[in-house]
């Protein structure tokens, strides 16, 4: 089975390829209905990060091979008229086990967004495969957890994401390394959106010998809504079914 998942109408995740490992069979497809997102300017959002002070995010650490730098953006930006740009260079000759961190805390009584159930970004990609996670943080007190939200950089150019927190891409964690596990904060607590006590911004699966680039906006806390489809189609090799 291979699994891709929309991350928002009309951004380009609505084409992908998936590679059949085995002999030849039959198709075979199954559609899911996701909860639908307040649009990114909608009154009601709450801003996550802004990176505003980019000092803020003190966080920062790296694999061995692996340098990360920020940067404030001031043109050709999204969402705002200030975005950060994160930059990350492997000098290692792998890209399993590249990757590099900028972290942000947020101290008791911690930050609430009750309400809301998605995140919004706009993501500039570079295209080099990289794999980028925004993570949300519940501190100890209150049931420990991690909410893993992925997006493969194999774009360039801006995308706008939906994340849902609903949504965790924890299934796919361990096609990686990363600095961190455990299975009850990762597979099993759930996320308190009312005590949120940090935001991570990782880039992983860096080129071996090279480096990623990706600008991001303002990182938004959204509504989720019902969502009514109608008349959706799946396309494959040109042969469509609605």
């Amino acid at each position: 089975m291979s699994a891709h998942r929309i991350s928002a109408l009309d951004n380009g995740s609505e084409r992908w390829t998936s590679r059949n490992p085995f002999a030849e069979q039959p198709l075979a497809a199954r559609i899911e209905a996701l909860y639908a997102v307040a649009p990114y300017d909608h009154s009601n959002r709450l801003c996550v990060a802004d990176f505003a002070d980019l000092g803020a995010f003190r966080q920062t650490a790296s694999s061995a091979s692996v340098s990360l730098q920020l940067d404030a953006v001031t043109g050709d930006t999204r969402g705002g008229s200030r975005n950060v740009r994160l930059r990350a260079e492997n000098k290692g000759g792998s890209r399993q086990g590249a990757w590099a961190k900028a972290g942000l805390t947020f101290p008791a009584p911690y930050r609430n967004f009750s309400g809301t159930g998605a995140l919004g970004v706009w993501i500039k990609g570079d295209g080099q495969g990289a794999l980028l996670n925004i993570q949300l943080g519940t501190p100890r007190e209150y049931m420990q957890a991690l909410s893993e939200h992925y997006v493969l950089l194999d774009f360039t150019g801006w995308r706008y994401v939906e994340l849902l927190m609903r949504e965790r891409d924890v299934e796919a964690m361990s096609d990686y390394q990363w600095p961190y596990g455990g299975h009850y904060d990762m597979y099993r607590n759930p996320i308190d959106l009312a005590h949120i006590s940090e935001i991570n911004v990782y880039l992983n699966n860096l080129p071996a010998g090279g480096s990623t680039e990706v600008v991001l906006s303002p990182v938004m806390a959204l509504a989720v809504r019902p969502a009514e489809l109608r008349h959706p189609a799946l396309t494959v090799n040109g042969q469509t079914l609605t």
